[in-house]
């Protein structure tokens, strides 16, 4: 059984569930994910296994998993209380440079990604910030066309993180506090992000993180399922659609910029991940936004994932 779900290893750095509702009798998850998670409970009551220690989950009670820790959810559901929560799963790497302006939130950012969390579950019932931002958020994704989606994104997320300023305890230790022990596979994904535009070089990687290449490489695929070389593609190809529809820089450009040197080798392996090359991929979206202004139908809705 597979414990880390590849969520978002694709092309989507955030994934918004808003209002999930569960009638099963008995409800239950044991996992982790590669992204920070926030898990926001309306109804539902239960307990939760996370670090080996047990908390009792209750309703306006929010939830913060960190990358790739493993915590069991259990739910008891009946008819007269289901199971209602908002879940919001991100890509930490897709949102850094948007927040490092807003310094102490960067720092609470940072602590909540990597930081050893005094506890991951937080009453907020006095609290009428944090659920109204969510349902706040929910509409706007109704209306907000999809070139915009990003920028709406991380305006949340900013509102968002002022908002756990009202529930985190601030003291200015807990925020400084050691980051907690990273895995070696967390490690191996921190220095993809910081060289994925340079030539991959496996030895150098191994090198850097104190482990044999055959380690590395059997790691990261028992924990990924797929290959360092297939999860840099995607970074890049993923790095490639944002410049793409963000930008006017011409494609050859944006093949260097994402580490990819041989423009036919950079349009392959774009076709191959995305279906259509990058001047079909960016032509497209032009197409898209031209529907979506004269059809207001062509918004997104309640599940959000945002290429």
């Amino acid at each position: 059984m597979r414990l880390i779900e590849n969520r978002y290893l694709g092309f989507n750095p955030f994934r918004f569930d808003f209002k999930t509702k569960t009638d099963e009798q008995q409800w239950e998850k044991f996992h982790a994910h590669q992204g920070l998670e926030f898990l926001y409970i309306y109804q539902g009551y239960g307990s939760m296994i996370i670090d080996q220690k047990i908390f009792q989950i209750k309703p306006k009670t929010l939830i913060c998993f960190q990358p790739f820790q493993l915590h069991k959810i259990n739910i008891s559901i009946n008819q007269q209380c289901p199971y209602i929560r908002t879940m919001l799963l991100f890509s930490p790497e897709s949102v850094d440079q948007f927040l490092k302006p807003f310094s102490s939130l960067y720092s609470l950012f940072k602590y909540l990604y990597k930081g050893k969390l005094q506890q991951p579950l937080f009453d907020i019932s006095n609290n009428h910030k944090i659920p109204e931002l969510l349902f706040e958020f929910n509409q706007r994704s109704k209306i907000v066309k999809l070139n915009n989606m990003r920028e709406e994104f991380i305006l949340f997320l900013i509102s968002f993180l002022q908002g756990l300023r009202d529930v985190i305890p601030q003291n200015s230790e807990k925020i400084s506090s050691p980051n907690r022990y990273l895995r070696h596979i967390e490690k191996a994904l921190d220095w993809i992000e910081a060289h994925y535009k340079e030539e991959f070089i496996l030895d150098q990687l191994a090198s850097d993180l104190h482990l044999s290449s055959y380690h590395i490489s059997h790691l990261f695929r028992e924990e990924m399922n797929c290959t360092i070389s297939e999860f840099i593609t995607v970074r890049r190809i993923k790095e490639a659609c944002l410049l793409l529809s963000s930008t006017d820089l011409s494609i050859q450009t944006i093949g260097k910029l994402v580490g990819l040197k041989s423009d036919s080798y950079f349009s392959y392996l774009f076709k191959k991940n995305i279906g259509m090359t990058p001047k079909q991929y960016r032509t497209s979206l032009k197409d898209f936004f031209m529907n979506v202004d004269s059809d207001s139908s062509g918004n997104i809705h309640s599940s959000v994932k945002l290429t």
